[in-house]
């Protein structure tokens, strides 16, 4: 299920808690303990309230700072598609990064993720790419 088919702001507790399971972001001891998600699940809904109605100005310039993205090769909630569209908010260069894992491959592939965000630093001072990287 793609974030944008559903609107997960509006879920009750229960079915927020179990899409937030299906992200594999939260640990089963979180999700399982009434206390801390009646703590959580406010702001959560708030975060997903926001991403659901953010909307772009089209008028806006595209930044002039390159941009990097990251993007999870097994992702089921962010598409190629989407990852590319942040090219569009840079006049600047643009790089897309893949990474083997779902959408917090941040946990499983910490180390590459090291590798690559301090490739990109390292990068922006020399104004190399790197063979990481799908050059836009």
């Amino acid at each position: 299920m793609r974030s944008e088919d559903i609107r997960l702001h509006d879920l009750d507790d229960m079915a927020l808690t179990k899409a937030l399971d299906a992200y594999k972001c939260t640990p089963k001891e979180i999700l399982r303990n009434n206390e801390v998600m009646e703590l959580l699940l406010p702001v959560i809904r708030a975060d997903f309230k926001l991403l659901a109605s953010h909307t772009m100005d089209e008028q806006r310039q595209p930044l002039p700072i390159s941009i990097d993205v990251l993007n999870g090769t097994n992702d089921p909630f962010v598409t190629t598609n989407q990852a590319e569209g942040w090219q569009k908010e840079t006049s600047a260069e643009f790089r897309l990064h893949f990474i083997d894992g779902d959408h917090f491959f941040l946990h499983s592939a910490r180390g590459r993720v090291i590798s690559i965000v301090g490739e990109c630093c390292l990068d922006k001072t020399r104004g190399v790419c790197h063979e990481h990287s799908t050059r836009r």
